[in-house]
C-alpha cells in the first residue's frame, strides 16, 4: 500500500475480467484521458451530490486499481474533479490506447456504503476498508490514553502510544495475523495515526511548543481518527 494524504492505491492481479465501458459506476465518469509514460492518466469527476471517499477502476487487462480517500484528505465533493492514472507496462503504444478505452469504474464508496457492477471489486474495497475500520476502533485506546494524561507526562504518552501502535501491527485479538487486504488496511490505519503523532512529538521536543498547543493538536487528532472510523466503517455495508 502506498501511503501519502490520498489513501491506498492497491493493484490486485486478478486476471482479466470482461468489463464493457457502459457499466460504469454512475456517480463517477472520467472527463479527459491520454496515455503517458505513467500509463493511462485520467481526470475523475463526482457527478454525485454526495461526498465519495474511494473508488475502484480496471482496464480489460490491468487488474483493480482501488483508490482510498481517507482522512485528512477530505474525499471527493460533489461536482468536484481528481486525478489518476493506472499502470500499463509491456504494451506497445497502439496497444496502450486500445487497452485506454476499455478504463471504467467498477465501484464508488459514499456515505450510503460500497456499490458497484464487478463483485470482485467491491469484494476487495469492502475487505480493505473494513481492515482500516477494525484497527481504527483498536486505536482509539492510545488516543485516550494520551488525552488522560498528565501535563508533565503528555510527551512521555504520545512516545508510548507510538510504540504501542508499532507493536500492535497486524496481529488480530486472538494472536494470528490478518491476511490480504484486511490486513492491508489494518496497515493504513495505523500508518495514518502513527504519522500524526510522530508529528506531534516533533512538536513537543525542545519545548518549541507549550502544552496548550499540544493538546490542541491532539484534539484535532482525535477529531481525524472519528472522521477516518467513520469513513472505514462504510465499507461494512454493500449496495445491491
Amino acid at each position: 500500500m502506498k501511503f501519502s494524504q490520498r489513501m491506498s492505491v492497491v493493484i490486485i492481479a486478478v486476471g482479466l475480467i470482461s468489463v464493457r465501458a457502459p457499466c460504469q459506476v454512475a456517480p463517477l465518469s472520467v472527463t479527459k484521458s491520454s496515455v503517458t509514460g505513467r500509463g493511462i492518466e485520467f481526470v475523475l469527476r463526482n457527478n454525485s451530490e454526495k461526498l465519495v471517499t474511494g473508488f475502484c477502476v480496471r482496464t480489460h487487462s490491468s487488474g483493480v486499481t482501488l483508490t482510498e480517500f481517507l482522512p485528512p484528505h477530505q474525499g471527493l465533493l460533489p461536482g468536484a474533479t481528481d486525478t489518476g492514472a493506472v499502470s500499463l507496462s509491456g504494451m506497445s503504444p497502439a496497444e496502450a490506447e486500445q487497452e485506454a478505452r476499455t478504463l471504467v469504474f467498477t465501484c464508488v464508496v459514499s456515505s450510503d456504503g460500497v456499490a458497484g457492477t464487478v463483485s470482485e471489486d467491491v469484494s476487495s474495497m469492502t475487505q480493505s476498508l473494513a481492515g482500516t475500520a477494525f484497527q481504527a476502533a483498536r486505536l482509539r485506546r492510545f488516543l485516550v490514553s494520551i488525552g488522560d494524561s498528565s501535563n508533565d507526562r503528555f510527551q512521555l504518552a504520545v512516545q508510548d502510544a507510538i510504540s504501542g501502535i508499532s507493536a500492535l501491527d497486524i496481529t488480530l485479538d486472538d494472536g494470528s495475523k490478518a491476511q490480504g487486504l484486511f490486513a492491508s488496511g489494518m496497515r493504513d490505519a495505523s500508518a495514518l495515526l502513527l504519522s500524526r503523532l510522530k508529528q506531534l512529538a516533533m512538536m513537543g521536543s525542545g519545548g518549541r511548543n507549550n502544552i496548550s498547543e499540544l493538546r490542541s493538536e491532539l484534539s484535532t487528532i482525535q477529531q481525524e481518527h472519528r472522521n477516518l472510523l467513520e469513513v472505514a466503517s462504510g465499507g461494512r455495508r454493500i449496495r445491491p
